[in-house]
């Protein structure tokens, strides 16, 4: 089974992003789609310094593993930056963090990301 979804969550103001998220904030929904959760993380100094970095967290909710693809998506101040993310997760599995691809820095320079949204999701119960 394929299912596609597309939603796109945005934050508007680079300020409100940074009083709404730190460090020891919590992850936040974007959404959930056929049991596959997909939230995030934002943290003002991602690299330790000045740049802005997302990091995301999958949660398979299915008694099933599932394969998985979508694109995050990343604005600042007039630039986009898109990522494609895809992989798989085991029944129950949780992942997050750089060592499974999931953290990102998407701006090199002093721009402050101002949306994060997530689009093309793709959910498929692999094949017996």
């Amino acid at each position: 089974m394929i299912f596609r979804y597309q939603i796109i969550i945005m934050f508007l103001l680079s300020g409100f992003i940074s009083g709404l998220f730190s460090q020891e904030g919590p992850m936040k929904k974007i959404v959930e789609k056929e049991g596959l959760g997909i939230y995030f993380l934002f943290y003002s100094e991602g690299n330790g310094i000045e740049h802005n970095g997302v990091v995301i967290y999958l949660k398979n909710e299915n008694n099933y593993p599932v394969e998985y693809s979508f694109v995050v998506i990343f604005r600042a101040e007039e630039s986009e930056k898109e990522q494609e993310v895809k992989g798989m997760l085991k029944a129950g599995e949780r992942k997050t963090g750089s060592n499974e691809g999931l953290y990102f820095i998407p701006f090199a320079d002093k721009r402050s990301i101002s949306e994060v949204g997530v689009t093309k999701i793709r959910v498929t119960k692999p094949e017996e």
